[in-house]
């Protein structure tokens, strides 16, 4: 019997590598050799070289193999995926007993067989009935949400019209009911054989090889069962190998090179970017990525930008997952979204260049990690500062560039108010392995006047909220010349933060650690009232001991000034 190495060399000798690379890319003949412009790196004059005794070459990335490693890159696929392909091509059958097949029986391969034939026969039907009366429900749905007619088919959208149909359309195609549920299609509960994704929108799940492996439903209407719902996973079907969208990216991408991919939550997700010209979506379907993903991503591009839903706590949630892509050498951007927005909504909030936008802005992991760390940290509190500041380096120490650590502790200095140097000798401890502890100090007690307090505290406020100058500057406070100097340099933005706080330092310290502040708005409105409520006290003290000595018209004046701030007194 012929063995598997065998089996690979006839594959290869039958067929001619420049009519398998044909399929892929244009090629122009030069002597007696190929060419075509790279596929896996951007470029506009071609630098690959085809050859005729079974290799390629790309003199500008050093991509280099031969046809099976060509198919490999082009589909994102592993090498038996490529052997498959290419044995579909030459109309070769893999020997039964290789390595690669030997658990798979001559009855399990006809078994998966029949279930992908129930699978694409369960697309057809669901997709007919979109162009029937009874799909006119979910033509109004996509209409509503801005999917064309003229989609349905590239996406190949289809319609549940109830319980029965499809069980009876497979029966009389002759599929077993045991298939139909083992294909995932259907379910049983007692007797009783029904549709899986009764009366629900059809979204069709297509693998890498362009198959049916699956499908996602929606309801459509108020139901007392879930609004989403994915066919059970299957001997044809596994959720953590599968990307929806990967097979329209792959048909992008003989057309031109994707530079990146941009991963999100849902198909509707994907399919609202598609719709307004983003050709290289693909869709997790709400799980967490897994290694499988990140690989059949990474056969495809170096980086991929997450645009999950603006909802802090599933951000929160999806970084252990990240860590997973990243941990696949692929490049982790983070597209960070209005809370509350997913994907689809953004781009009907603010079109594509408002969703442009934010994937211009996209976080490294890095800095998405330091955001997340950050929006859970309450810097006004000591301990929770410091707390921040060592969690912060213990993620700085896993970055492997000594730049970027270099950067992301000049941004944490800047932040918590600590020494760039002292930072950067924490840095090396941890990533020497040292431990670095949280020193819980008392701060010496200062008697400052309320007064100052106040000061510090508005100026505080003037650091986190500009919009405050003028009602500093109605508060009447008297400043010194060095904090009007300090504050109006600010405002200017002549200095940054930690500058102004160096001019006053020990006020700063003082307010950060007054415990007593619990709402830093309510506590701004008291001391702006308390400090107004001093001048006009001062006002009316000093209009009050200029009456004695007043003529009788100047007295109707001073009384009338002196009336004016008692009102203003009383409207605080």
């Amino acid at each position: 019997m012929e063995d598997f190495g065998s089996f690979v060399q006839k594959l290869k000798s039958k067929l001619n590598i420049i009519d398998v690379c044909e399929k892929y890319v244009t090629l122009t003949q030069k002597g007696g050799r190929f060419w075509a412009c790279c596929p896996f790196h951007m470029e506009k004059t071609p630098s690959m070289m085809i050859s005729q005794e079974g290799y390629f070459h790309c003199f500008g990335c050093k991509e280099s193999g031969d046809v099976i490693k060509f198919v490999q890159e082009m589909e994102g696929t592993d090498f038996m995926g490529a052997i498959e392909i290419l044995a579909k091509m030459a109309s070769m059958e893999i020997p039964k007993s290789s390595k690669y097949s030997k658990d798979d029986s001559a009855e399990k391969r006809q078994k998966v067989e029949r279930l992908k034939a129930i699978l694409k026969e369960t697309a057809l039907f669901y997709h007919r009935n979109m162009y029937k009366e009874e799909g006119k429900v979910a033509n109004l749905y996509l209409e509503n949400r801005g999917i064309e007619k003229k989609d349905f088919k590239r996406f190949g959208i289809g319609y549940s019209t109830d319980w029965e149909s499809l069980v009876l359309h497979l029966s009389k195609l002759g599929y077993s009911k045991n298939d139909m549920v083992d294909s995932g299609v259907c379910d049983r509960k007692g007797g009783r054989v029904y549709d899986a994704l009764g009366q629900r929108l059809i979204i069709p799940i297509i693998d890498s090889f362009k198959q049916v492996v699956a499908f996602g439903g929606r309801v459509l209407g108020k139901t007392d069962f879930a609004k989403y719902k994915n066919t059970k996973e299957t001997e044809v079907f596994s959720k953590s190998k599968v990307l929806y969208g990967l097979n329209l990216v792959k048909d992008a991408r003989k057309l031109r090179k994707i530079p990146y991919l941009i991963v999100v939550e849902g198909y509707m997700d994907a399919i609202s970017l598609y719709q307004v010209g983003y050709d290289n979506v693909v869709a997790s379907m709400g799980t967490a990525l897994t290694k499988e993903q990140a690989r059949l991503m990474k056969f495809i591009v170096g980086g991929v930008y997450i645009s999950f839903d603006g909802d802090f706590a599933g951000q929160k949630a999806s970084v252990r997952s990240l860590d997973i892509l990243e941990g696949e050498g692929l490049d982790v951007k983070v597209v960070v979204l209005e809370e509350g927005l997913d994907p689809d909504d953004t781009i009907k909030k603010y079109g594509k260049d408002g969703y442009q936008k934010a994937i211009d802005e996209a976080m490294p992991l890095i800095d998405f990690k330091l955001h997340i760390l950050r929006r859970e940290s309450n810097l006004l509190d000591t301990l929770e500062r410091r707390k921040y500041t060592l969690n912060a380096l213990k993620l700085i120490s896993n970055v492997g560039q000594a730049s970027i650590q270099s950067e992301l502790c000049e941004r944490l200095s800047s932040e918590v108010g600590v020494n760039y140097n002292s930072l950067i000798i924490d840095l090396e401890k941890l990533i020497s392995g040292k431990k670095v502890e949280i020193v819980q100090e008392k701060i010496k007690e200062k008697k400052l006047l309320k007064n100052d307090k106040g000061k510090m505290f508005l100026l505080y406020m003037l650091l986190s909220r500009q919009k405050e100058w003028e009602q500093l500057k109605e508060s009447q406070i008297i400043f010194s010349e060095k904090e009007r100097i300090g504050i109006e340099d600010f405002v200017e933005n002549k200095y940054d933060i930690s500058m102004v706080f160096q001019k006053f330092e020990n006020i700063a310290i003082e307010i950060l650690e007054n415990s007593e502040i619990e709402g830093k708005e309510k506590y701004f409105n008291d001391i702006v009232k308390g400090e107004r409520k001093k001048f006009y006290d001062s006002k009316i003290s000093n209009l009050v001991s200029t009456l004695s000595g007043a003529g009788s018209e100047e007295k109707i004046e001073i009384t009338k000034e002196i009336n004016k701030f008692t009102r203003m007194k009383k409207l605080l």
